[in-house]
């Protein structure tokens, strides 16, 4: 996972905040309130290069926990395609998770 991080950084990715639409900023009550860090970028999935892909990510815990929801686009009714964790070497080495 973290290799991807690096590949992401690599190819130069977009990364945006992702600003909530007029009117909803008191309404945000869904399971993807909080993901405000845009990134699109290609997935490779056995050497072939897929997307780009939407990544709407947040930080869950500083050391650092990342989540980000995947999306084919930025549509407001694009589907969930996946959902992918970067979690630092700190934790994945000791057998802290």
């Amino acid at each position: 996972m973290l290799r991807r991080l690096g590949f992401l950084a690599v190819c130069g990715v977009i990364i945006t905040a992702a600003v909530p639409a007029v009117g909803q900023v008191g309404n945000m009550t869904s399971p993807a309130d909080g993901h405000t860090i845009h990134v699109t970028a290609p997935h490779v999935v056995g050497g072939k290069v897929m997307g780009p892909y939407h990544h709407y990510c947040k930080v869950l815990s500083p050391e650092p926990v990342i989540e980000c929801l995947c999306y084919s686009s930025s549509d407001p009714g694009a589907r969930l395609e996946q959902v992918e964790y970067i979690i630092a070497k700190s934790i994945t080495r000791t057998g802290a998770v």
